[in-house]
């Protein structure tokens, strides 16, 4: 009830934030047949939800883009503000990301918040991709074997803490060295939960944050649409789904609860940001696994496999919560939960849902309209094609949706043949009169690469 209570107290105050900017955002798109200073008289507000697909780095650099474009803090090719949807951000309550999406809203939201535009202009020094995440160090191996020796030295305090690791440990500390370098110790140190003590997270200065995760049953290789979605934000760690509905406080991951109670030990730090990003990807985790079959260095593999060796053999493809905050509960219907003292989840596209749409879609966040980035590789040529929202729009009717609705989407075939991907569109209204609001791509450079590793 206490985390619920300061979810709702946040909202509120983010709410007046964002009836003024959404004013400010209509003024400034100009829109026809419509008077900004009608939304500013409302009695409710309105709540904006953006999703960002995963897809690697290919998607962290194309949503960048697109976040970028609605920014009001994005320059102009001119030094002014830029045009388009500026300001969309600042007027948005909800900002979603799984996989390669949640390594672009983790890297604005851990470093404070910051800009497109900023890391651009290099003020918020991250993102420099010519250190190789898994060779970092390149032809200097010497500078390979101390980035992995950082690693295992973070790993070795969980490790002796008492908890299990898996490679989203590794994985973890590796995303951390590209998106949170800002930091004194890369983020070894920084937890989720810290974020809302933060001035600009009170101060209602920035959209919400959610990741979302797939739980995968133990001893289990199957991921579909009846899995369990798992989300992280701020607050909580939990699942609306059928399956689990119910969350615990992500400030006190790591505590060992039997249905929910604590032996009157609470432990904090197990929610660091860097394992939480590498828990929203670990299909990444297969890369690594395969590492012999790179073109690394014998002294560059010998290093990664050392490291290696501290992990659970077992649980190698899949992030480990230890103790499972929701052991021993009756609240979800899903007895594989409920009776693990391990709850292991992987990357939230491993479903097919590759937008992080559902927690935004769920009633008790009262969200208007979502404004998805697909930034997906469905196709041989690494397009989208529509197959996340129709995954999404099929979930529904599973027991695990919960009855949570979801408007009608065409199927994959239809997708293409209509050119929707290549164009903003609009599902769930006759949005027929907002077309002057979103404008059709116009591609500076092809976003279609593999999001595979350079080694």
């Amino acid at each position: 009830m206490l985390v619920a209570y300061r979810f709702s107290e946040w909202l509120s105050g983010r709410d007046e934030v964002t009836n003024e900017k959404i004013v400010e955002f209509l003024k400034y798109a100009n829109m026809t047949d419509i008077n900004p200073e009608d939304y500013g008289k409302l009695n409710r507000s309105i709540h904006i939800g953006l999703a960002f697909s995963g897809g690697g780095y290919r998607a962290m650099l194309n949503g960048a883009g697109q976040l970028s474009a609605l920014d009001e803090r994005t320059k102009g090719p001119n030094g002014g503000n830029a045009s388009g949807l500026n300001g969309l951000l600042q007027a948005s309550t909800y900002i979603a990301g799984l996989s390669g999406g949640s390594w672009l809203v983790g890297s604005i939201v851990f470093n404070n918040f910051t800009s497109v535009q900023d890391i651009v202009d290099h003020k918020t020094d991250i993102w420099d991709l010519e250190h190789s995440i898994v060779n970092y160090g390149g032809l200097n191996v010497y500078k390979t074997y101390k980035y992995y020796k950082g690693i295992s030295e973070d790993l070795d305090a969980k490790k002796d803490a008492g908890y299990e690791l898996s490679l989203t440990d590794t994985w973890g500390r590796a995303l951390a060295h590209q998106f949170l370098t800002t930091l004194n110790d890369t983020g070894a140190s920084l937890t989720f939960s810290s974020v809302q003590d933060w001035d600009i997270f009170k101060n209602y200065e920035m959209p919400f944050p959610i990741f979302v995760s797939d739980t995968r049953s133990p001893n289990s290789q199957i991921v579909n649409l009846n899995s369990t979605l798992t989300e992280f934000n701020p607050f909580e760690m939990g699942s609306y789904d059928a399956s689990l509905y119910q969350f615990t406080k992500i400030k006190y991951l790591g505590t060992d609860l039997s249905d929910g109670d604590t032996n009157g030990t609470c432990i904090g730090g197990f929610d660091n940001a860097g394992y939480i990003m590498g828990t929203s990807s670990t299909l990444f985790n297969q890369f690594v696994l395969q590492i012999n079959t790179t073109s690394l260095s014998s002294t560059v593999k010998s290093i990664i496999t050392s490291l290696l060796k501290k992990v659970d053999k077992d649980e190698d493809d899949v992030a480990v919560y230890d103790p499972n905050p929701f052991y021993e509960t009756d609240v979800g219907t899903s007895s594989h939960i409920a009776n693990n003292e391990t709850l292991t989840l992987v990357d939230g596209g491993e479903d097919g849902q590759n937008i992080p749409l559902s927690p935004l879609i769920q009633p008790v966040r009262d969200v208007d309209v979502i404004f998805a980035f697909d930034n997906s590789a469905d196709t041989d040529e690494y397009w989208p094609n529509g197959t996340s929202l129709t995954q999404t729009f099929e979930r529904q009717f599973s027991d695990t949706g919960n009855g949570t609705i979801f408007p009608y989407v065409p199927d994959v075939n239809t997708f293409i043949n209509l050119n929707l991907t290549a164009r903003p569109t609009f599902f769930g209204c006759d949005a027929k009169n907002l077309s002057t609001l979103l404008q059709h791509r116009n591609i500076s450079t092809y976003s279609n690469s593999s999001s595979s590793y350079t080694v």
